[in-house]
């Protein structure tokens, strides 16, 4: 990233720059339904908590409707969420893209070069993939912004970003 910087790269600054982490389908459960159900919760996650993903993100909001938008549809439910999307196709410029036939792509990350919000990216995509494999859907409907941000007491990056940004549990 350093030498990034030195060769005048621009990343967060240009404004249009995204840092897009995808995740191997396969990584998310053994049989499809089992993967299908971790997108769910994972959708369900970006829609339910939308406002704290968008200030993590550093996107404007007209940044994301146009590279990384949300979906807008109900959140029921995770299995209901991911029907609704799956109904709702609005192309690869999405939070959430599942258009990739091997990977599931997390777009709403705004470009940087500075190592420890790129470090507490990866966490948080990590926990909240860890999160939606293990827990169940009952478990992520009553799950707050509070909980999660509780949880990742482990992850010094991403605790750090949490305060940055005033994500942190309260």
């Amino acid at each position: 990233m350093q030498r990034a910087r030195e060769l005048k790269y621009l990343s967060h600054t240009a404004q249009t720059c995204g840092l897009h982490v995808h995740i191997n389908r396969a990584a998310l459960g053994e049989t499809v339904e089992e993967q299908e159900n971790t997108i769910g919760r994972i959708v369900y996650f970006f829609e339910k908590f939308w406002t704290e993903i968008l200030r993590f993100s550093r996107r404007t909001e007209g940044q994301a409707n146009r590279w990384a938008a949300r979906y807008g549809c109900s959140i029921e439910n995770p299995k209901e969420t991911l029907k609704n999307v799956k109904k709702s196709y609005l192309g690869r410029y999405v939070a959430v893209n599942l258009t990739n036939q091997f990977t599931v792509e997390l777009r709403i990350f705004r470009g940087t070069l500075k190592y420890e919000t790129f470090a507490a990216t990866l966490q948080f995509v990590d926990k909240l993939c860890h999160d939606a494999i293990e827990l169940s859907d009952e478990q992520f409907q009553t799950m707050t912004w509070a909980d999660f941000a509780k949880s990742v007491k482990d992850m010094p990056e991403l605790t750090d970003y949490l305060k940055i940004r005033g994500l942190e549990a309260k």
